[in-house]
């Protein structure tokens, strides 16, 4: 990890980083830079990606899958994923589990980089297919799945995509900001009355795969706002509050800046250089506060001649 970090490492690292530490102190305003910085590293670690292999998957994990995708065979449902853990291999799980045609919903970058493992003719995912989000005529893929009674799998905090409509969000408390979530998934399982249901892959502190499912919310006999309020408050908040004792699983804190609506930091901008990290860009070069994620530009001479927040970061990795 020194070496992804150091003066050499790359700009795009250096900008992950940033984020990914700025993103740790809307929640735990009181973190450090160095367990930020651990935390980093293990997220990293435990998402590399690995090629699915039935048989070298834990029988324990393959039987809590059983049981929880037993009640959903041959019904349409949508499960509700979040970034945790290996996730890329929910869907080869739930296929191999399950055998219910599966669909799942991708942001554009995770259609490109997925797709080619998604249709491996090797791996006989005859029952999975793919919906790039972003694209304009997405939505009406998912209106053609779900008639079809297929299952989608979405990963509710990241790009969804189904609309940019800030009236079809939700706010969540993070910390004391607000998460916005897009209300999409509820309207849809609403509008086929399906349940929707919450599924965690996630590692252990024994570095063990374990799956659980949270609690089912079915549609029936709620309308369609008080059904998205109730189902996404509690499946979205009680992940929120699962992340102080399982902080590292999530990728998350890579990119939900994007959906987090500050409260109170602007006044807080630090200058302290253990909170300035790097963030180059590729004509530019700045610095972004750890803090309030505010970006300075800095010439060349001083990110040279001022190096403190590069060192920090290379210290940790020592």
């Amino acid at each position: 990890m020194k070496d992804v970090l150091s003066p050499a490492g790359n700009a795009r690292t250096y900008r992950q980083f940033a984020h990914y530490c700025h993103n740790l102190t809307l929640l735990f305003p009181d973190i450090t830079l160095e367990e930020s910085a651990r935390y980093y590293a293990q997220t990293m670690a435990l998402q590399q990606p690995k090629p699915f292999d039935p048989d070298e998957i834990d029988t324990v994990l393959i039987s809590r899958i059983q049981a929880i995708t037993s009640n959903y065979q041959n019904r349409s449902c949508i499960w509700i994923a979040f970034h945790t853990g290996p996730y890329p291999i929910l869907a080869h799980l739930l296929h191999h589990c399950d055998g219910t045609p599966l669909t799942i919903l991708m942001s554009a970058q995770a259609y490109t980089d997925y797709r080619r493992v998604y249709i491996d003719r090797r791996l006989n995912l005859q029952n999975i297919d793919m919906i790039n989000v972003q694209q304009p005529s997405a939505i009406w893929s998912i209106h053609r799945a779900l008639r079809k009674g297929r299952q989608l799998l979405a990963f509710i905090d990241g790009n969804m995509g189904l609309t940019a409509n800030s009236r079809n969000r939700l706010s969540v408390s993070f910390g004391e900001h607000q998460w916005q979530i897009r209300t999409a998934l509820p309207h849809l399982a609403h509008q086929y009355g399906i349940p929707l249901v919450p599924l965690y892959l996630v590692h252990t502190p024994w570095d063990a795969l374990t799956c659980f499912s949270g609690c089912a919310y079915c549609p029936s006999g709620m309308n369609r706002t008080d059904f998205a309020n109730l189902s996404l408050q509690s499946i979205c908040g009680d992940f929120v509050k699962q992340l102080p004792s399982d902080t590292a699983n999530w990728k998350g804190w890579l990119f939900v800046h994007h959906d987090v609506i500050r409260s109170g930091i602007e006044q807080s901008y630090s200058t302290k250089v253990a909170d300035l990290l790097p963030y180059p860009t590729t004509k530019k070069h700045y610095v972004m506060s750890r803090i309030s994620g505010r970006l300075t530009e800095v010439d060349l001479s001083y990110s040279q001649q001022n190096s403190g927040f590069v060192d920090n970061l290379s210290k940790i990795y020592r």
